[in-house]
């Protein structure tokens, strides 16, 4: 519903900015009315632009953001293989990440030093039974599933969607998955 107020605030703006530029023009102020009609327009077009490119403005700084959320600070200079972000309510966010190997070695170890490391065949019946055990703001999960390392992380903060976020790792490869989800 409220995606469906903005589109229309959006459209209301849109077309303020072509009457604003007709009214001044036609008073004789063409300057000033394209001034006010690009200003008005720009509030509509900057967010726009933004969210469909989003993907494209996801930056080194970002991922370390994200990266912070699951605890883990990356030593080494990493590069972005990809990104991929959808959604405005629901938020979803798929990021591939090649790291080095001593930042891999130490997220590993990280994750099966952690006091609630597990193995985990079922990775579904995991997180589910997981998140309906917990009542805490801040969950972190650590386990492995197959040759994955896995930090998953559940945020829960007053006045903001929840966000959930997955750090997958393999043995012997240097990507590192990614994946941020907010509802």
């Amino acid at each position: 519903m409220g995606e469906i107020i903005m589109c229309i605030i959006g459209i209301f703006i849109l077309i303020l900015s072509v009457v604003s530029y007709r009214v001044l023009n036609y008073y004789g102020h063409r300057k000033s009315g394209i001034v006010v009609g690009l200003f008005l327009a720009l509030i509509v077009l900057i967010p726009l632009f933004s969210l469909i490119f989003e993907s494209e403005l996801y930056f080194k700084s970002d991922a370390r953001k994200d990266l912070k959320i699951a605890e883990i600070v990356l030593n080494n200079d990493f590069e972005i293989e990809d990104s991929n972000i959808s959604g405005m309510s629901d938020y979803y966010q798929l990021t591939k990440l090649k790291i080095s190997n001593t930042d891999r070695h130490k997220i590993i170890n990280q994750i099966v030093n952690s006091s609630n490391f597990k193995t985990i065949h079922d990775i579904q019946y995991y997180s589910l039974n997981a998140i309906s055990n917990e009542e805490s703001p801040k969950i972190i999960w650590n386990y492995k599933v197959k040759d994955e390392y896995i930090i998953e992380t559940y945020e829960k903060k007053s006045g903001y969607s929840p966000i959930k976020l997955i750090v997958k790792v393999k043995e012997h490869s240097p990507i590192l998955d990614l994946t941020r989800i907010e509802d």
